[in-house]
């Protein structure tokens, strides 16, 4: 948005929570790479990603909502945990739901091999952080060699259907072939 010369922008600066407990040296617990929407109500919904030093490492996603324009904001809360920086979110159009997808690790020792998750929120203000999540692609250890990597989103349509898209990249023995394919 253009604001006054030259032309800069004007733009509203939030104090979001964004550290997740517990920190350490290792898990300082810090988050970022926000994504934010806002429903129909105009609550101020955010996801972000924690950042941990060095590849391979469990990141940890929050969780935080502002009810009143972004003046305060709820506790900060564990979302889940990735191997990538993959967390997007939106909000219904037509309705109060509010989803947040993934990329959801099959091997805890690569960044290769996900799924691709979600939970919804069917007001806006409750969670099931810890049994709401659905699976989307179900991959196969063994036997699938296309699997979800670092990028997905989400959109609610006017009729309240979300869709999902996600890149996947060829994931053999020899190695992993980044030519990408989306789903």
């Amino acid at each position: 948005v253009d604001f006054n010369p030259p032309g800069l922008g004007f733009f509203n600066n939030y104090d979001v929570p964004d550290l997740l407990s517990p920190q350490t040296t290792d898990n300082p617990g810090r988050c970022y790479w926000p994504y934010v929407t806002v429903d129909r109500s105009d609550r101020i919904h955010i996801v972000m990603t924690e950042s941990v030093p060095g590849l391979g490492h469990f990141q940890r996603m929050g969780y935080t909502r502002s009810a009143d324009a972004g003046s305060t904001w709820s506790s900060i809360q564990l979302v889940d945990t990735t191997m990538t920086i993959s967390s997007v979110i939106d909000a219904s159009p037509v309705s109060d739901r509010v989803i947040i997808v993934h990329t959801k690790t099959q091997d805890t020792t690569t960044q290769w091999s996900n799924d691709i998750s979600y939970v919804v929120s069917d007001d806006g203000r409750v969670w099931d952080f810890r049994y709401g999540w659905v699976n989307v692609t179900n991959y196969a250890d063994d036997d699938d060699s296309l699997w979800a990597y670092t990028d997905c989103d989400v959109i609610f349509d006017y009729n309240d259907y979300f869709h999902i898209v996600w890149n996947a990249q060829w994931v053999v023995d020899e190695g992993v072939y980044f030519r990408t394919y989306l789903f």
